[in-house]
């Protein structure tokens, strides 16, 4: 049975203990959503098939024809599900009625579902105690999602609003910005207060992240030094990119950077080896600002951020510093080892004040790849027909694709596949989280290898993987990089291969940039390969994955 193929079979049984689709996951077109009728809420798009892996314990052979039902459907991102705009729709089908209240402060419709939330709401957003006669009162509550997304809405007042989590409020509740001034000099000052105003938005995606890099952050980082200090290292570097064009800023901004990059990371190294209740989340949180820092400090422009313009951006090349003998990048080995090094922790991350960070380990790429995808990416490997009529070319292809190299290639594909197949579905919500953990941190170390040794094929899904890491360049951090990745593999295939990489190529660069870019490869192209048996370029045509 081919990779393409290989599915796990299902019974008649199993198929008759699944509910219908369009029973099971009830679509409301009003507000272009699906409701899980025996859980009561909505599930959000990109998290139907996990809900019917974890919740429902649906296996993968099963999950397929749910799948094509929520394909057929037009579903909004949840932050644009809005709650009935007439009372006469008030309750929303499917979706449980539940007692809750109502505050009654003038502009204010904060909804909640227990006493103890809104005395912490009028304590925290109206600074008093608040009176249970006349402060808020009782309304019948509705809510389409639940956990991070949890938003109230009710028949007398059609705004929404967030809950403020038990788990989160002790973090914020007394603290502000001035309490982390308060220890730091001027200098530090001025980036923090960048961060709060420009940074840190650079880094939300909904209300949920806003609060977490806003408000949770800064109050860890008053807690953690490493923390702290990668958040200015960050802030730092932002304010280097918004001085473009003022060499001495730039560089001024830069050096900052790498001051508090340097006091960061023996910190967080320490920390990892060492990880408690009190340094967990401000660990989490660290990560993700290292990824940042990673991307935003090697750039081939800045003199000492150490990256070659031939850098393959997941692997280090030989002699570079590397986490534990590593080959990997070091942003790229913290976020794979991330569950192992925080095992013990996990359960109380995604329970605690940075959940939402976590979730990007959650994942759930299904096991159907895009299958004209993976039928080119496959047809890279030399067809064995072809190649047997040259001796000589027969004998240098078997050396360079060896039935292991195969292997590790075709697995490496089938995963790349998925990860198109992942961003098809999700129409448009990703995050770079999303797109940084759907291949990186699925293809095997064995794949990494044939990376670093430079083979091609390896070369040549790593510049399919452009594509998606293209829609990574809106973000400061990641400007140009994508650009810069292609043109490294350019530069090391030989230009046999070259015809392979051609639509990454035009989906990167454009068309002028593919222009320029051959007429520098013909030039300074060593040919370590030609003369080896190629197959015919197959009709890869990957536009349509690419998303607006």
């Amino acid at each position: 049975m081919s990779e393409v193929d290989s599915t796990s079979k299902m019974t008649a049984s199993d198929q008759l203990d699944d509910p219908a689709p369009s029973q099971l996951l009830r679509y409301l077109p009003d507000y272009q959503g699906v409701i899980c009728t025996a859980c009561q809420y909505a599930v959000q798009p990109h998290g139907i098939l996990r809900h019917l892996k974890e919740i429902h314990h649906i296996l993968r052979g099963r999950r397929r024809k749910y799948s094509h039902y929520v394909a057929s459907l037009s579903l909004r991102d949840p932050k644009d599900v809005l709650p009935p705009k007439r009372a006469d729709q008030f309750p929303v089908p499917y979706l449980p009625v539940e007692p809750g209240l109502q505050c009654l402060s003038p502009g204010c419709l904060y909804l909640c579902a227990s006493v103890k939330r809104m005395q912490s709401h009028w304590r925290f957003e109206h600074r008093r105690r608040g009176n249970n006669d006349r402060d808020w009162h009782p309304v019948p509550l509705q809510t389409f999602f639940r956990g991070n997304l949890l938003r109230y809405f009710t028949h007398e007042s059609f705004e929404t609003s967030h809950i403020m989590s038990d788990l989160i409020e002790p973090y914020i509740d007394g603290f502000s910005a001035n309490k982390l001034r308060a220890g730091l000099d001027s200098m530090y000052t001025a980036l923090l207060d960048y961060y709060l105003r420009h940074t840190c938005q650079s880094f939300t995606t909904n209300e949920e992240t806003d609060k977490v890099w806003r408000l949770i952050v800064p109050c860890l980082a008053h807690q953690n030094s490493f923390l702290l200090h990668g958040l200015l290292a960050c802030t730092s570097l932002h304010r280097a990119y918004m001085s473009s064009g003022h060499p001495a800023l730039e560089k001024e901004f830069l050096l900052r950077a790498y001051h508090h990059q340097d006091i960061a990371l023996p910190q967080f190294r320490y920390a990892v080896q060492h990880p408690t209740d009190d340094n967990c989340n401000a660990i989490l949180a660290y990560a993700y600002l290292l990824v940042v820092y990673t991307f935003a400090a090697d750039r081939p422009e800045y003199s000492e951020s150490g990256l070659s313009t031939d850098s393959l951006f997941l692997v280090n090349h030989s002699g570079e510093d590397a986490e534990a003998g590593s080959i990997l990048r070091n942003w790229l080995y913290f976020l794979r080892a991330g569950c192992s090094m925080l095992c013990d922790f996990w359960e109380q991350l995604q329970e605690g004040p940075v959940r939402v960070l976590s979730e990007a380990w959650d994942i759930d790429l299904d096991d159907d790849p895009d299958r004209s995808c993976l039928k080119n990416l496959l047809s890279v490997i030399p067809d064995e027909s072809a190649a047997t009529s040259d001796i000589s070319n027969a004998s240098e292809a078997s050396t360079i694709w060896t039935e292991e190299v195969k292997a590790i290639y075709r697995q490496a594909a089938i995963e790349l596949s998925r990860s198109f197949a992942y961003v098809r579905a999700q129409r448009g919500f990703l995050t770079t989280w999303d797109i940084l953990r759907i291949w990186p941190m699925e293809v095997s170390l064995e794949y990494m290898a044939l990376l670093h040794q430079g083979y091609p094929g390896a070369l040549i899904l790593l510049a399919y993987y452009c594509i998606l890491l293209k829609q990574m360049e809106k973000h400061w951090y990641f400007d140009g990089r994508a650009a810069t990745l292609i043109r490294a593999i350019q530069k090391q295939l030989s230009t046999d291969w070259h015809s392979f990489i051609q639509e990454p190529l035009k989906v990167v660069l454009g068309e002028a940039g593919v222009e320029a870019s051959l007429e520098g490869a013909q030039s300074s192209q060593a040919g370590v390969l030609s003369g080896c048996s190629m197959p015919d370029p197959p009709g890869l045509t990957f536009q349509s994955f690419v998303l607006p």
